[in-house]
């Protein structure tokens, strides 16, 4: 509903008190909103009911006097209790009981498929699972039905489940066998027990041992372990010899079975219990948060429920209390809202509190109230009052009343109590400083004193007088967000304030000592005062599974640059590099785990400064002295690069800086001098790859400034000794970001092929691999050529070169 809105940025107002719905309705000369009876969305919605259950498509069923209903998010009764039995939405439909029999039923409660059927599923992938009684000519057996009530799949089965990635499960002669929606047998029954397909594989039982296969029912690993659960974001925990561990898809061990329990992973982190005390891990199995609780949920949404002397209440993925643990009884959150019971009774907890989900409730109520047809109201009048264009104004005019009420209350006052201090900026002297809801704000701060004192008195820290603003972003959608705010140490009551038009930049480098573990690389530069983000859903397949090798090339050294935030120059977040960092960071891993480049002779610069570049690269080329000619050199480059500007007749090759103005490049890296640089002294080999084109171009648009989007044609520079040089895009070509891999067209299959061939490839089938691979997948968007330039003292020889020799 927000894609039709064509508004700038308004006028922020401070935050007043809190007036109840129904009384500004009563005094607002918006006649045509109608809030009427609809409740104020609070923090909790009282524990009332005898039994709750997750909200699901925006209702929730719950349970009053023995008799199930539903509720919406504002604890509004949607559907009254008068089902003995009920189940979730799924699909626009819920499974109820009338009779003794099951039926369907729509989001008003209007009956869709009649209660005929003595055991059901919901609805999943379109078809849903029921059993009855002789009425199709079988007795007691399974089938399958669409939405209409339609028999899609005859009943034949004597057990069967619900739909998952195409295929079900079903039961025949005791014996799981799998079926698609057309009813044909794509596996036969012969398992003893089996799931449901998650990633592509499925757990199957023989012998008292569980496995997995495709879905061709090839086995992919043998069945070998005593429990297995299904593959999350890429590993299953399994058990062997009474203790858990984790696997690839592969059936390798990733993290080895030392857990006495272990549950799935769920954004990026998964509860273990080690002796009787639940934490959390990491995909590397790192310890993310320690064990010391009673039991532990999954993260949903960011929290996790966890009990701790006897009391639920929930934590972040730092391992932060969010919700103080008062509760007998917590589940996951679903949809904004996760069930709670105190003292009996059952009710619900709001996680952090969205402003956009307090406008699309309120708009959406009213909408469905506009929709309807009064009774006093002919079909003639409805029709000509209920049109596309009316309801287009409506939904704006509701909009615009319910974004001016989210900024003229205190309803978000309590949330910006939830923040983390992310770290000091010494050379800026900025704090940098994350709320869950609104993001990060960075703010001065007088001296490093100031920044310490603050730090490590952070649990009395307060913010006070926080003011917002509604906002449209560049693709016309609008939003709440923090406008001003009174940070204040409670250790010395010293006040910082901050606004949103404050514009400091904040950088921070970590150094990483030899002995650091976990691996961590170089430096790390943020700006939260852009515009632009990317959603991220997971890891790409390059991303995980990296390569192990246990090799060890003590003389090989590396830099590797990814710059991807060019804010600090051009203030303009459309001028950056999409996933520059992620190349940069997951590359450098790549370095150290497949091609074995001790972590020691890394260096990671993200977001490199003219100054960070320049240092690095003669770092590199020192190291290349100190070695005596048996030294292999390796730079990375990831982000903008840039033909001289065409008033010089310039057109030399530049690697871009993020603090370097593309109207004067004089301290950007000219890459004829790179070569030099790195040329100066003998090597056995030295690599230069470069996501990066030089016309002037970018993965999403123009960084120069008055190119207009005309590309140039920049000179070629010709690497010098034992070098060559993989570049990922040929004249006056554009360099694209695979948005679906969360890469660069070049480094995503730069990685998969190393990931493919454990870094055992010649430079000659890489080059080969990456022409085929880039030119096919990136032709939609602009034809994209890698290239690769040899110095002539290695024309002949390059082929057969090799990161692992």
């Amino acid at each position: 509903m927000f894609d039709n809105m064509k508004r700038i940025i308004l006028l922020a107002f401070a935050v007043g008190v809190m007036i109840p719905l129904v009384s500004f309705a009563q005094t607002s000369t918006k006649i045509y909103v109608d809030d009427g009876d609809l409740p104020m969305l609070k923090w909790e919605i009282e524990p009332q009911f005898d039994n709750a259950f997750n909200f699901s498509e925006g209702l929730a069923r719950v349970k009053i006097n023995d008799k199930y209903g539903y509720i919406d998010q504002a604890g509004r009764e949607v559907i009254a209790p008068k089902y003995d039995e009920a189940r979730g939405f799924s699909e626009g439909l819920a499974l109820v009981i009338i009779n003794g029999k099951w039926g369907y039923i729509d989001k008003t409660g209007r009956k869709v498929i009649a209660p005929k059927y003595d055991d059901a599923w919901v609805f999943f992938e379109g078809l849903a699972a029921v059993k009855i009684n002789d009425e199709w000519g079988y007795n007691d057996k399974w089938g399958y039905i669409d939405k209409t009530g339609q028999k899609a799949i005859a009943p034949k089965y004597d057990d069967a489940g619900y739909f998952s990635e195409g295929l079900t499960i079903v039961k025949i002669n005791d014996k799981w066998g799998y079926i698609d929606k057309t009813g044909r047998e794509v596996i036969a029954p012969k398992y003893d027990d089996a799931g449901y397909f998650s990633e592509g594989l499925t757990i199957v039982k023989i012998n008292d041992k569980w496995g997995y296969i495709d879905k061709t029912g090839r086995e992919v690993i043998a069945p070998k372990y005593d429990i297995a659960g299904s593959f999350s974001e890429g590993l299953a925990g399994v058990r062997i010899n009474d203790q858990y561990g984790y696997i690839d898809k592969t059936g390798r061990d990733v993290i080895a079975p030392k857990y006495d329990e272990a549950w799935d992973f769920h954004e990026g982190l998964a509860a273990v219990r080690i002796n009787g005390q639940y934490g959390y891990i990491d995909k590397t199995g790192r310890e993310v948060i320690s064990p010391k609780y009673d039991e532990a949920w999954d993260f949903h949404e960011g929290l996790a429920g966890v009990r701790i002397n006897g009391q639920y209440g929930y934590i972040d993925k730092t391992g932060r209390e969010v919700i103080a643990p008062k509760y007998d009884e917590a589940w996951d959150f679903h949809e904004g809202l996760a069930v709670v019971n105190i003292d009996g009774k059952w009710g619900y907890v709001r996680s952090l509190f969205s402003p956009e989900s307090y406008i699309s409730y309120y708009v959406k109520a009213n909408l469905e109230r506009w929709e309807q047809k009064d009774e006093f109201e002919t079909t003639a009048e409805y029709r000509t009052r209920v049109t596309e264009a009316n309801r287009d104004q409506r939904i704006n005019e509701w909009i615009d009343y319910f974004s001016d009420k989210c900024v003229q209350t205190a309803m978000y006052k309590q949330e910006v109590q939830y923040a983390e201090n992310k770290g000091y900026d010494a050379d800026g002297q900025t704090s940098l400083i994350n709320f869950p809801t609104f993001g990060d704000i960075v703010v001065k701060l007088p001296s490093a004193t100031d920044a310490r004192a603050l730090k490590e008195n952070w649990d009395k820290v307060t913010f006070t007088s926080p003011e917002f603003a509604r906002v449209v972003d560049e693709s016309g959608q609008e939003h709440i967000v923090l406008s001003k705010l009174t940070v204040v140490n409670g250790a010395n009551n010293i006040r910082y304030n901050w606004s949103v038009y404050d514009n400091y930049p904040h950088s921070q480098i970590t150094v990483k000592p030899q002995t650091y573990e976990p691996v961590s690389f170089g430096s790390e530069v943020t700006n939260p005062n852009t515009t632009t983000q990317i959603i991220d859903n997971g890891p790409s397949d390059v991303d995980v599974n990296i390569p192990e090798t246990g090799r060890q090339k003590p003389q090989t050294f590396a830099v590797i640059f990814g710059n991807e935030d060019y804010t600090l120059s051009t203030g303009d977040a459309s001028k950056n590099v999409p996933y520059a960092a992620a190349d940069a960071e997951i590359f450098a891993h790549y370095c150290e785990k497949t091609l074995g480049i001790p972590t020691q002779n890394i260096r990671l610069v993200v977001n490199a400064t003219a100054g960070q570049m320049q240092s690095n690269i003669k770092w590199l080329s020192e190291k290349a002295e100190l070695e005596n000619g048996n030294a292999e050199l390796l730079l990375y480059y990831s982000g903008h690069g840039l033909p001289g500007e065409d008033a010089h007749n310039d057109k030399e090759p530049y690697l871009v800086p993020v603090d370097i103005s593309s109207n004067n490049l004089d301290m950007a890296v000219n890459l004829g001098r790179l070569y030099e640089t790195l040329g100066q002294y003998p090597t056995v080999k030295t690599t230069v790859l470069l996501d990066a084109c030089f016309s002037g171009g970018a993965r999403e648009g123009s960084l120069w400034a008055d190119s207009k989007g005309v590309r140039l044609k920049p000179k070629t520079k010709q690497p010098i000794g034992n070098m060559v040089t993989l570049t990922s895009s040929s004249g006056n070509e554009r360099s694209g970001v695979y948005k679906e891999k969360k890469h660069g067209y070049f480094t995503y299959f730069l990685l998969k092929r190393l990931q493919e061939t454990k870094g055992n490839v010649t430079y000659g089938d890489l080059f080969d691999y990456l022409y085929e691979n880039v030119r096919k997948t990136s032709h939609n968007e602009g034809m994209q050529t890698p290239d690769i330039i040899p110095s002539l003292v290695v024309a002949n020889v390059w082929r057969s070169w090799k990161f692992t020799k």
